[in-house]
């Protein structure tokens, strides 16, 4: 069979979306917000995440990280 080779990429892909973290509102540490961003232009979302700091499941909001 010729023509079926799959293209390798050239570099894995990025599972964080780049510029935007996760704030818990209790303690205020930060991570990576883990998913995409496409075209986003909310005001104060918030998702569900477990935070290391606290140790509990919390509402954290999705935030632009400054300067990225």
């Amino acid at each position: 069979m010729t023509g079926s080779r799959r293209p390798t990429p050239s570099s894995p892909p990025n599972p964080l979306a780049p510029g935007w973290s996760i704030t818990c509102p209790r303690c205020g540490a930060r991570k990576p917000y883990p998913g995409f961003r496409l075209g986003a232009a909310s005001i104060g979302e918030r998702v569900l995440c477990f935070c290391r700091a606290c140790g509990w499941f919390r509402m954290g909001r999705v935030e632009r990280v400054p300067g990225a």
